[in-house]
């Protein structure tokens, strides 16, 4: 399962804005990896290294380049509409609740 979407500003990357992203769902070895990259003392930090390891695709940016380091340059906007994308993400996974 993926979803995908545009950031609204983009990033920019080898002299280039990328906009158009591939995010899958997070797992349990995105928090653990996440965890062991920048600890836990800081959520956005940790948002940043979980979004770096579900970002399937971003642009054109090659994928072992995509990481919290270089998602520190994000707009707050691109960073809000990836967050989006989690929790859309998050919703789809869920099975429908029964009544």
């Amino acid at each position: 399962m993926e979803i995908t979407g545009a950031l609204p500003v983009g990033l920019e990357y080898a002299g280039k804005s990328h906009k158009d992203f591939k995010l899958r769902p997070a797992k349990v070895r995105d928090t653990i990896e996440a965890t062991a990259e920048v600890g836990t003392d800081s959520n956005l930090k940790f948002m940043l290294a979980i979004l770096s390891r579900q970002l399937v695709a971003l642009g054109d940016i090659p994928k072992e380049h995509i990481t919290s380091e270089l998602l520190a340059e994000l707009y707050d906007v691109d960073l809000a509409e990836l967050h989006e994308a989690q929790e859309t993400l998050e919703k789809k996974l869920r099975p429908p609740k029964k009544n």
